[in-house]
């Protein structure tokens, strides 16, 4: 079957799911930067964005913070 979001245990996947199939769905570019970028845009909980930012490599994450 197709995921969706109640199939996420923790409310922060459900969070980072849902952002990154609405960016899908809008055609907009998925890649950790711009995913962090929306997370941000959207004001999601900082226990998200710590999550995710956490799986960012250093050169996604120079590349963001340098913009």
């Amino acid at each position: 079957g197709i995921l969706r979001v109640e199939d996420f245990y923790l409310e922060q996947n459900r969070q980072i799911y849902e952002t990154i199939y609405n960016m899908f769905n809008f055609s907009q570019t998925i890649d950790p930067v711009t995913v962090l970028e929306k997370l941000r845009e959207l004001e999601i909980d900082l226990v998200v964005l710590a999550g995710f930012m956490s799986i960012l490599s250093e050169e996604d994450l120079i590349h963001y913070v340098t913009q």
